[in-house]
């Protein structure tokens, strides 16, 4: 591969840790070429999701990822939470999920998209269904300060089918994330070929750590 894959980044300052402990330097020893875009305000002041604020904060998420896309025409990136790290070097593999896509989210629960990673190309279509789910979050924002973010957004437009971008899945095993609520992290199937985990199903910044310490410390005795 000859140009690093640019990967950027949001967070607000309760994830500040986890970008600076987890995804920064894991992304950076995995050839990544890393931007961020921060804010000073934690507009969700529990960061728990759904929470007052929380749309706010994805609507701001939303707005960094369109001006991204608009930044870096005709190319191909990498989008991410904070509470990601990266397991082994797999910007080519990424652009080979990616395809002919326009994007590639990570896989949830029952096949839906997760929007906490994914690879896109910065094109129209890109940029269009993005504006979309920007929109449609923002009304939703003006009815109820409480509620789910732009993943629930997302999948409510791709339900209707009324977009032009071309969507796929990353391979979930490679591009990891629990997939189900748990009461303790001995019930997580760790994947031996996983390439990205992303710290998801757990809230709070504890056990987000927790996490991502499990996954790495069970990665290592597999080797």
């Amino acid at each position: 591969m000859g140009e690093k894959l640019h990967l950027f980044s949001y967070y607000t300052p309760s994830h500040k840790k986890l970008f600076d402990e987890w995804l920064a330097p894991t992304a950076s020893l995995a050839g990544f070429r890393l931007s961020v875009y921060t804010s000073d305000t934690q507009v969700c002041q529990t960061a728990a999701y759904a929470e007052r604020g929380w749309r706010e904060t994805q609507i701001k998420k939303l707005s960094a990822w369109i001006t991204t896309m608009k930044d870096n025409a005709d190319k191909k990136i990498v989008c991410s939470d904070a509470d990601v790290q990266i397991i082994k070097p797999c910007g080519d593999q990424l652009l080979e999920f990616l395809g002919n896509y326009d994007i590639a989210f990570q896989e949830n629960d029952g096949g839906q998209i997760c929007s906490g990673f994914f690879v896109c190309r910065c094109n129209s279509k890109t940029i269009g269904f993005f504006t979309q789910v920007l929109a449609n979050l923002t009304r939703e924002t003006i009815r109820d300060a409480k509620g789910g973010g732009e993943q629930y957004e997302i999948w409510k437009l791709m339900d209707t089918g009324k977009y032009d971008a071309n969507i796929g899945m990353l391979p979930k095993d490679e591009i990891w994330n629990p997939r189900k609520l748990y009461e303790d992290l001995s019930e997580l199937d760790i994947p031996k070929n996983m390439l990205v985990h992303h710290a998801n199903w757990a809230e709070g910044f504890d056990k987000k750590v927790l996490q991502l310490e499990y996954v790495t410390r069970i990665l290592n005795e597999i080797k």
